[in-house]
């Protein structure tokens, strides 16, 4: 504990300090408001951990249940603090902290290893200012606590070596070794190195070595108890609005499922070729070339683990257990999991320039100087092109959905949300646990069947249930043939696609029914629109949105007879709103899309608008919206005209 404290002190009192504060200052700048959107980078989890660790749930297996729950309850902490703030951007400032504790815990591993302070601090930013490091500080993901839960048990195991009283740092690495399984398997991939370590250090019989086996054991063993958490997780999804559940780890066989990641580790696979090597290895290096801004500091990185150091030992054996990995497992973004590998590579290279220094014997300090000096002008040279390859400050996509959806949802009809897996379906979840949407359900290809007859048959009930259904265009552009049936039936004519007041979420509505309206308009009136048509009642609220503040118009309409006509229907602000409110015109109703000419009579339906304000308003006064009804390839002089009332 003494030392423990030593270390804090001797951390304010060093550059690591200046530096975790400068590192921290820009990753606040870049870190995302709220729901993060998929990213370029492959870090497309970040929106579901979101959810995960602000609203519970189960995430993909191993379900990480140990970050799932201290990331409620962080969320839970900072919410006392900063009541106002948003659950989501709770989630990621989480990252944030946990990166700048890996980095002192990275500062400390280089002082313990000799490396000087000036060195030390300017390679703990090198690391800390590389573009996946900076990513993962910044993002709502698991590899951080996994990074950060490994060097601590290195730490400790380089302490133990010289510690008078042992037991502590036993207990320390039982716990840090049993945390790392409560979370991500491939921190295991560094226990055997650092056993191994520990026992070329101590070789002092094999009943000490029992002793301290069963130390770790029984100190680690308790932390698997986090895996409890995944089926009384599922169990209460059942009657609560957790955001998200991967699966129903009730089921024993599911449960083992999850807790073995038996779907990721079937997918290791080594190369089996000197081509399918070759491929692997390139991937890797090109990686860690990025990583540490180029092919020489790789290589000099490399070397600085070559040595007869025993410390090393843990080291080499992490950095080959991840190059091994990397070359096996056979997923899209697995570079991503590649960041212990760089934190090797750095320490290696710190570790060299100090040798190096203290070659230089009476130049020392100059060396050290100017090899420090070397660290950070690299480091300066690449931070704004890195910022701006990282930047989500801006970031506020998914967020624009959370607020479509609750918008979408606050007439309390039921909506379904059909998305892609990932930050599109996460985002509508998050908004269903964030505003308790009971009425919305997150709907994806695999649940609503796995063939085409299968989704048009679970399409058809929910529409004929009364459920609205809407989707994201992520469906068609990220991977196109994954909803043949909703692409075929749009082609078809078998479904309309309506745009919504988002770009990226659709209307979808069946064209041989329309969806039925069961919400009683606010505002009831009786005014013929035209020929066979009249406007029985409308709703209409402010709404303030990322983009601007909304008038949220909707009308009810309803065919007397049959109509033949198609409409081209606009909203006019009148008085001093005419310039405050931007006009909305469409051909159609149902957002412009379904002809007029479709309805049948006795056919009712919902039309909804929205107007942007692109002024402050000049008026607390009653305005006027003119409703416009005009043919669309009649007479103009056939236009019909409906008055409604507003209030600011």
């Amino acid at each position: 504990m003494t030392r423990t404290i030593s270390l804090i002190e001797r951390l304010l009192r060093s550059p690591a300090l200046i530096v975790l504060l400068f590192v921290g200052t820009w990753y606040w700048q870049t870190m995302p408001p709220g729901v993060s959107s998929i990213n370029p980078m492959g870090l497309d989890d970040a929106a579901e951990f979101q959810v995960v660790g602000a609203y519970w749930g189960l995430e993909h297996s191993p379900g990480y249940p140990f970050y799932t729950v201290s990331a409620n309850i962080f969320v839970r902490l900072v919410g006392l603090l900063a009541p106002g703030s948003e659950p989501a951007w709770r989630v990621t400032l989480f990252s944030l902290l946990l990166s700048l504790a890996t980095l002192a815990l990275f500062y400390a591993l280089l002082r313990e290893l000799g490396v000087s302070t000036l060195l030390a601090a300017s390679a703990m930013l090198f690391f800390g200012s590389g573009q996946m490091f900076w990513r993962h500080a910044i993002i709502a993901e698991v590899y951080m606590l996994s990074l950060l839960l490994t060097l601590l048990a290195i730490w400790l195991a380089w302490r133990w070596e010289h510690a008078a009283r042992e037991r502590p740092y036993l207990i320390g690495l039982g716990l840090a070794f049993g945390a790392q399984a409560a979370h991500h398997r491939t921190g295991v991939l560094v226990i055997p190195f650092i056993l191994l370590w520990m026992f070329l250090a101590r070789r002092d019989g094999w009943r000490p070595w029992l002793a301290r086996l069963l130390w770790m054991a029984g100190a680690g063993a308790p932390m698997l108890l986090f895996y409890a958490y995944l089926p009384i997780a599922a169990w209460l999804y059942k009657s609560s609005q957790m955001g998200r559940i991967y699966r129903d780890a009730t089921q024993p066989e599911l449960f083992w499922g999850m807790v073995s990641s038996q779907e990721w580790w079937e997918i290791v696979r080594p190369p089996s070729t000197l081509a399918e090597a070759s491929r692997a290895f390139s991937r890797i290096f090109a990686e860690q070339r990025l990583e540490m801004r180029g092919i020489a500091l790789v290589l000099l990185g490399a070397l600085g683990l070559v040595g007869r150091d025993r410390r090393l030992i843990p080291l080499v054996g992490l950095g080959a257990g991840f190059v091994y990995f990397g070359a096996s497992y056979d997923v899209y973004d697995v570079d991503t999991m590649m960041l212990p590998l760089t934190a090797v590579l750095v320490i290696g290279l710190a570790f060299l320039f100090q040798r190096v220094s203290s070659i230089a014997r009476d130049r020392r300090e100059l060396v050290t100087s100017g090899l420090a000096l070397l660290l950070l002008l690299v480091s300066f040279a690449t931070l704004r092109a890195t910022a701006e390859r990282v930047d989500q400050s801006g970031d506020t996509a998914a967020m624009e959905v959370v607020e479509m959806v609750r918008v979408l949802a606050e007439g309390g009809e039921p909506i379904g949300v059909l998305s892609l897996q990932h930050a599109p379906l996460a985002a509508v979840q998050y908004a269903r646990a964030r505003y308790q949407l009971e009425n919305v359900e997150p709907l994806y290809p695999n649940k609503l069947g796995e063939d085409n007859e299968a989704v048009r048959a679970s399409l058809r009930a929910r529409w004929a249930s009364g459920q609205t259904i809407y989707y994201t265009t992520d469906i068609f552009t990220i991977i196109p043939d994954l909803m043949p049936e909703l692409v075929e039936g749009l082609q078809a004519g078998r479904y309309l696609s309506a745009p919504t007041y988002l770009e990226t979420m659709k209307l979808l509505v069946p064209t041989d029914t329309l969806p039925r309206v069961t919400q009683a308009a606010q505002q009831t009136i009786s005014e013929q629109a035209a020929e066979g048509l009249w406007l029985t009642g409308y709703d209409y609220q402010w709404i303030e949105r990322r983009a601007g503040l909304y008038l949220d118009v909707t009308l009810y309409w309803q065919a007397e007879n049959d109509l033949v006509e198609d409409y081209i229907i606009s909203l006019w602000p009148q008085g001093e709103m005419a310039d405050a409110l931007e006009a909305t015109r469409y051909p159609g109703f149902l957002l412009g899309t379904l002809p007029t000419s479709a309805l049948r009579n006795g056919d009712s339906l919902r039309d909804g608008y929205q107007l942007r304000l692109n002024t402050p308003r000049p008026t607390d006064q009653p305005f006027e919206l003119q409703v416009n009804v005009q043919p669309l390839n009649g007479d103009p002089s056939l236009s019909k005209t409906v008055i409604l009332q507003m209030t600011p």
